[in-house]
Order: C-alpha cells, then sequence, then structure tokens
C-alpha cells in the first residue's frame, strides 16, 4: 500500500484498530508531520475518551484502552448501517477517499440484501460548513454566520443530531440557542473564547438535552417540569422500556385494562406538546395542568378553522 494513497478516513481507522488490539503503532508509517500526528490522537481521545497517547520521542501511538469496540453481529450490522447513511449523503461525506468508499459501497451493497431505508436518516447540509462548524468547536474559536438573514457572533460547544437534524449548541451573547445547520451560512472563524467558563453548558449538553425546545435558562435554575402521561391500551404497546421516545421517559404502571402510566421530566413544555400530539386521541394528560389547558386550546384553534 503506497502512503501518499491513505485517506484520512482510512488512517483514523488504522490507529483505531491498533489501538483496539493494544498495540503499539508506528506513526512514521503514515509520514506525516509531527503537528498532525498529535492532531489525529487528540480527535480519536476527544471523541471515543482517553484511549491512546502520543510518545513523540518514539513516535508511537500507545494504547491506553484496549478492546473499547466489541465487533460482534449487531454491532458490525449498525456500522454497516451508518455506512449506508454516509455513503447516500454524499454533500456531507463527500472528504472520503476512493479507496474507502469502494469497501463503503461494497458493504452497502451486501447491506440491501436485508434493509430497506425509507426515511433519511438527516437532512442535507453543506460538507464545508460542517468542517468550519467541527473545527470551530476543536480549536475553541468564535463563529460569525448569517443564520435566518441575521447575523450572528456565536461561541460553538457541539453538533448535535436530534430529530433527524442536525443542529449546532452554541452561545448569542451568553444566551444558549440550538442553530439548525442547514440554515446557518457564511459561517468564519473568529478569535479564540474561554471555553473552561462553561461548565453548565457542557453538563446541559451531556445529560439535560433532549429536544431541540431544551430550556438552558431553566436547567441552569434547577425548574423542571414533571409530566404524567395515560397511554391508551391500542398504542401502549409502543412505550416500552426499550423504546424511549425521550431519554427521561419512566413507564410508572401498567393498569388491568393494558393502559399504561408514563412520566416525563422536561424543561419547557415545548420539548413534550409535539410529542403528545402525534398520539392523539389515544394519549391523556394527568398532569401539568398547564400543558393539558394549552394542548386543548390548540385543538379548538385548529377545529375552528377548519370545520
Amino acid at each position: 500500500m503506497q502512503v501518499n494513497k491513505i485517506g484520512s478516513a482510512q488512517k483514523v481507522l488504522e490507529i483505531l484498530k491498533a489501538i483496539n488490539d493494544g498495540l503499539e503503532l508506528d506513526m512514521s508509517f503514515f509520514q506525516m508531520s509531527e503537528r498532525n500526528n498529535i492532531r489525529y490522537i487528540k480527535a480519536i481521545n476527544e471523541t471515543f475518551g482517553d484511549i491512546c497517547k502520543y510518545d513523540k520521542e518514539a513516535n508511537l501511538c500507545k494504547p491506553i484502552k484496549k478492546g473499547f469496540i466489541n465487533l460482534n453481529p449487531s454491532v458490525f450490522t449498525l456500522m454497516a448501517i451508518t455506512y449506508e447513511f454516509m455513503v447516500s449523503n454524499s454533500k456531507l461525506f463527500s472528504n472520503i477517499d476512493d479507496k474507502t468508499k469502494k469497501e463503503l459501497n461494497k458493504a452497502v451493497k451486501e447491506l440491501k440484501k436485508s434493509y430497506k431505508f425509507i426515511t433519511k436518516p438527516f437532512e442535507n447540509v453543506c460538507a464545508k460548513t460542517m468542517q468550519i462548524l467541527q473545527n470551530c468547536i476543536l480549536l475553541q474559536r468564535r463563529i460569525s454566520l448569517i443564520y435566518n438573514e441575521k447575523e450572528l457572533i456565536i461561541k460553538p460547544y457541539k453538533i448535535v443530531f436530534i430529530d433527524e437534524n442536525f443542529y449546532l449548541a452554541c452561545l448569542d451573547d451568553d444566551r444558549f440557542k440550538m442553530l439548525r445547520i442547514s440554515n446557518i451560512k457564511e459561517p468564519k472563524k473568529l478569535e479564540k473564547f474561554n471555553h473552561s467558563q462553561s461548565f453548565y453548558i457542557d453538563e446541559f449538553i451531556q445529560n439535560a438535552l433532549q429536544t431541540p425546545w431544551s430550556s438552558y435558562e431553566n436547567f441552569i435554575q434547577n425548574k423542571t417540569i414533571h409530566i404524567k402521561l395515560k397511554v391508551l391500551p391500542n398504542v401502549a404497546k409502543y412505550f416500552t422500556k426499550d423504546k424511549k421516545f425521550l431519554p427521561s421517559q419512566m413507564i410508572l404502571d401498567t393498569q388491568n385494562d393494558g393502559s399504561k402510566i408514563i412520566t416525563y421530566e422536561v424543561s419547557d413544555l415545548m420539548e413534550i406538546k409535539p410529542f403528545i400530539k402525534k398520539w392523539i386521541p389515544f394519549i391523556q394528560v394527568l398532569a401539568q395542568h398547564e400543558l393539558k389547558d394549552e394542548i386543548l386550546n390548540e385543538l379548538k384553534e385548529y377545529l375552528r378553522l377548519n370545520v
């Protein structure tokens, strides 16, 4: 294999394989600069946790944690499904090298014998925009951009995939926002900002963000809204411990008629309102009363306009 033919995706896979096998990898094989070696190792550790370290003197990538990828059949199938999404979304993954694309296409061909995907897992987004956003997150740089015809200067924290769309979790004048990445135009890298002062942002994204409507302001004030629902028997089978529509979902009780009592913890009523509307008329709001009243008023307005 010629070194200059190895694409960035394959380099990452080679490094991950060595780490997973518990082997030291001679980074001179890739003929990269020390700076690039450090960049690759840093990116891997930021994604998977501290699983390796770079020995500058020996130019070796040394494993810290081996066996972190368990390639059992179910995991391998999930990887193949991810590859199908990657290959089909050419705008997002247009930088994959030809050799890697060939291998992925081969895997996808086998995958399609068993799977058919009707709904796309994510919308098309600009690959250049994604790369700029990712670099600014890693380098802790502010970004100027155009969003819905308005110019913003934001602090980026994380690219979030939620509700089949990509969002940029960020601060705009110290106000938390979730910007739909497909609506971001003309992103430009600006000066650095102090990420260490943003502990609550990281905690919110990691532990409390459930939907694009999750409220950071209510989170930092410890304002949680307790929602209790009754799901009727004809749809109750879709609500299980293995299928959580929101991370906070808890099944409290299964009643004699097959109905289920289910609770959610949300930071804003908009987190749960669209979800409830999807299941009308097979769902009842037991608590919170403000939520029940809002949905009833919106249904009345809908009937007024359409009946």
